[in-house]
């Protein structure tokens, strides 16, 4: 099936082959994870951009692992953070700025 065809029949809620899944392009892929219709198999969210990734968290959509919280930039595992989303690791911590820390330590978070 041609990608732009199986994106349309998993929003109809069509599950789809691993063919199909893999002919997706990484905005289709983001789409479909947005609304529920697919999870994405970690080779999938390697594909998407770390904006992607950040909203997919934010949203709920996903649960980040540690490879996935290497693509966000420190302002985005701010916002993680901040919001309870995510669990920063000594090593990420240490990617943020002496702001962000400060802001997180003074509401107990880190």
């Amino acid at each position: 099936m041609q990608a732009d065809m199986a994106f349309v029949q998993a929003l109809r809620g069509t599950p789809l082959a691993d063919a199909d899944r893999k002919s997706l392009d990484p905005d289709h892929l983001f789409l479909l994870a947005l609304r529920g219709k697919i999870e994405l198999f970690p080779k999938e969210k390697q594909r998407l951009s770390g904006d992607h990734l950040f909203i997919l968290a934010v949203r709920e959509a996903i649960r980040l692992t540690k490879e996935d919280k290497q693509q966000l930039p420190p302002d985005h595992l701010f916002m993680l953070a901040l919001r309870g989303v995510a669990h920063l690791t000594p090593e990420e911590i240490h990617r943020l700025s002496p702001d962000d820390l400060m802001h997180l330590q003074m509401r107990g978070i880190v």
